[in-house]
């Protein structure tokens, strides 16, 4: 569900603020193209984590930053296509549900 949600954020132009679990990191920054958004270590202590994010949002408040990466966000969203995507997924369960089959 996080991917979909940063996806729609994405493809609205929407920088996003993501932690480094998953694919997320590679998500909003992927090699050769623009980043959609910043990320964050996450952590399990709740001081520590909260001042990364308090920090991370406050570098959107410059005005020119935040272009910058909006611009990087509606590119990355024009990338990504969730029609595309579930198709992918859809092959994939396709795919190994055939191999446990035979």
């Amino acid at each position: 569900m996080v991917y979909g949600c940063n996806i729609q954020a994405l493809q609205t132009g929407c920088p996003v603020i993501g932690t480094r679990v998953g694919e997320i990191a590679y998500m909003l920054a992927p090699d050769e193209r623009s980043p959609g958004g910043l990320v964050i270590s996450p952590d399990s202590d709740d001081g520590p984590f909260t001042e990364s994010l308090l920090g991370a949002m406050e570098r959107f408040l410059d005005e020119d930053f935040r272009k910058r990466y909006a611009r990087g966000a509606a590119e990355l969203g024009r990338y990504y296509d969730i029609d595309d995507l579930s198709k992918r997924y859809e092959d994939l369960y396709r795919r190994l549900i055939e191999m446990n089959v035979r």
